[in-house]
């Protein structure tokens, strides 16, 4: 679905579930009849900062039965869920770091990707080497979100976490950071890996072949984010422990295809209440040569 549709099956939904326009931003508050069935908090993986020395910042979302939330591409509808961090001067703050999505199948043949339960977005952050011992830090983080199960409501958190400084950074939240940095999709280098591209159309066709350590149940291909591309025909062949994906990926009107490399996500499982394991791959979307092959493998 392209970027015009699936804004108006957003606005649709909005409007199914009596809203105009999302809940002021300046608040948290929203009536309990219209949502409220995720909420948001701030985590660290130290209970001190130590001058100069990288920790992580987890926003964790805790999401209610039956609801979901979603990932950087939301898929045939949805809104990407958003974290912007507001941090003291002089900190710096990597890219945000997105555990490896679910497929969610809804009603009307719409494929989407995100999140049930609960999931936490990471991201590593370098404070300066100047911090004074002593003094107090206020890690400040704005969530955006849109919440769905049969209807959707905008969401939003504002949320906070001080932390002290100190010559020493001592571990927190051990185990929580521990189960979400594992679930991150364990990225595959530039190749080589069996990767095959040629021209279709005003766009290419594609045929990745994943080589798993074992003979995963359920094996699904995610496209990653773009404001200028639409992936179609995504097909999924299984035999034993390799998985052939092939798909088509062409510009949207207006556009041209990116010089820059999308980068998608395909997941492995043995079971649906299992949390899936996922590899990264940097699909080159111009000028794209045929690949030859090393064996990628995961651990499903």
């Amino acid at each position: 679905m392209n970027e015009a549709m699936r804004l108006i099956a957003v606005a649709t939904l909005l409007l199914a579930a009596g809203l105009v326009a999302p809940p002021p931003r300046a608040t948290n508050a929203r009536p309990p009849e219209i949502g409220g069935k995720v909420s948001a908090e701030l985590r660290s993986d130290v209970s001190s900062i130590q001058p100069g020395k990288p920790f992580t910042l987890g926003v964790r979302f805790k999401i209610a039965p039956k609801w979901h939330i979603y990932w950087k591409n939301p898929g045939d509808s949805g809104i990407s869920t958003e974290v912007k961090f507001d941090l003291p001067p002089g900190f710096k703050v990597d890219e945000l770091r997105f555990p490896t999505p679910r497929v969610l199948r809804l009603p009307g043949q719409i494929t989407c990707y995100g999140y049930e339960g609960e999931v936490m977005l990471l991201a590593t952050v370098t404070p300066p080497e100047g911090l004074s011992s002593g003094s107090v830090q206020k890690m400040k983080a704005r969530a955006d979100w849109l919440e769905c199960e049969e209807a959707c409501v905008p969401g939003n958190a504002d949320v906070t976490l001080e932390l002290p400084v100190s010559d020493r950074a001592p571990p927190a939240n051990q185990e929580l950071f521990q189960v979400w940095s594992q679930r991150m999709p364990a990225h595959m280098g530039p190749g080589p890996w069996p990767l095959m591209s040629r021209p279709s159309g005003k766009g290419r066709a594609y045929e990745l072949q994943v080589h798993w350590k074992g003979a995963p149940k359920i094996v699904e291909f995610i496209p990653g984010p773009s404001d200028d591309v639409s992936f179609h025909d995504i097909k999924v062949q299984a035999d034993g422990n390799k998985s052939t994906i092939t798909f088509r990926v062409e510009p949207l009107g207006g556009h041209t295809m990116p010089t820059s490399p999308i980068r998608c996500v395909v997941i492995a499982s043995n079971h649906e209440e299992v949390p899936p394991t996922g590899l990264s791959f940097d699909i080159p979307m111009a000028d794209a040569a045929s690949l030859s092959s090393s064996k990628s493998s995961g651990k499903p």
